[in-house]
């Protein structure tokens, strides 16, 4: 029987589907980002914004054009938010895939105020929060399946320290315990 040693076997693949990602900006714009960069001799402030703005203008612009190409095109659904620990915690531009001149300058001018004040890095972090949320509801009330969503990402960028370092982990864990991708990058480290 040449069959005999045959077993059927059912093989389920699921394939996953690029959801996007969600970019959300914790920039620190307090009274040490006015010092110099080791590297450069800049103000910590000034590599901060110069750095950002490069790297989300190119994200956002290439978005921007793969929707433009249409269906035949590889999506990529990218939205930004970016928030300001600067004396308090300030959102500069709520989570958006928009980038027209009115993102575009809000996102400039947020990153070229006067370094004043602390870190509250973890009032920055519960900004964050607040539309991650609702950008979770949203996303829910779309009943859109789990491998089709976007990648929750949270960039922490400072020159050192927050304010207040167990409510900034704190809040960190808050995130990651709702499936937030949280990193803390430094600037102006020698």
């Amino acid at each position: 029987n040449p069959g005999g040693f045959e077993v059927d076997e059912i093989v389920e693949k699921i394939m996953t589907d690029f959801g996007g990602i969600n970019l959300y900006f914790s920039f620190d714009l307090s009274g040490s980002m006015r010092d110099p960069d080791a590297a450069s001799g800049r103000s910590k402030a000034d590599v901060q914004r110069d750095v950002a703005l490069l790297f989300i203008d190119s994200l956002m612009q290439c978005a921007y054009m793969a929707r433009q190409a249409g269906e035949e095109s590889d999506l990529l659904p990218l939205k930004l938010m970016v928030t300001l620990a600067s004396d308090r915690g300030d959102v500069k531009l709520r989570l958006t895939d928009k980038w027209s001149p009115k993102e575009q300058w809000a996102f400039y001018a947020a990153l070229t105020q006067l370094a004043t004040g602390g870190t509250p890095t973890h009032q920055t972090l519960k900004l964050i929060e607040r539309d991650f949320d609702k950008e979770q509801t949203e996303l829910k009330a779309k009943n859109i399946s789990p491998e089709k969503l976007p990648i929750q990402y949270t960039a922490e960028i400072s020159d050192g320290a927050p304010d207040d370092f167990a409510a900034t982990e704190q809040m960190h864990q808050v995130l990651k315990s709702k499936g937030m991708v949280v990193r803390s990058y430094p600037i102006g480290q020698a």
